[in-house]
């Protein structure tokens, strides 16, 4: 794209979708009326996961465990990083909107295995997509999210290959 120098464009590709979710989730969330699920289980017991880990005590991912766990150690960590300056859904919220915006980039690059333009409308679709928005907190399914657009880029990738 001519309007995006290439040195800052993957740092403006995350940083939009970043700041959207951001300001949904931190300040806008009562204007829009939207809310969240199972908040009171997962940060909680994502703190308790990184808690443990830290003693050695292994006996913590029984709490809890009908869940993978992968999200809420996520969740654990990004709320012992910055509980100290968010609260602790603020400093949970963090780290799926940190994950969501990673996802903004994957998208941005599936579609650029076409071209480039097409990789810049599949951003702009995903980055204001009220539905991606509001569920950038599925707790447990963002980072299983983030693994699976993932897949799909690789498999975008090796579909090029073969092709080509």
């Amino acid at each position: 794209m001519i309007f995006i120098n290439k040195r800052f464009k993957y740092f403006f590709f995350f940083l939009l979708p970043f700041i959207v979710r951001i300001l949904t989730w931190f300040y806008l969330i009562r204007f829009f009326r939207i809310g969240t699920y199972d908040t009171f289980i997962y940060i909680p017991v994502g703190v308790n996961y990184i808690n443990g880990l830290m003693r050695s005590n292994l006996n913590v991912f029984l709490e809890n465990c009908e869940h993978p766990p992968l999200a809420k150690i996520i969740i654990g960590i990004s709320v012992m990083l910055f509980s100290k300056i968010l609260d602790e859904f603020k400093a949970a919220a963090l780290s799926m909107v940190i994950i969501s915006s990673c996802i903004a980039l994957i998208v941005y690059e599936i579609g650029n295995t076409i071209d480039e333009k097409t990789g810049f409308i599949s951003w702009l679709m995903y980055t204001f997509d009220p539905f991606s928005i509001h569920w950038t907190l599925a707790w447990l399914d963002t980072p299983m999210l983030y693994f699976i657009t993932t897949g799909i880029y690789y498999l975008f990738l090796e579909r090029r290959r073969i092709l080509l």
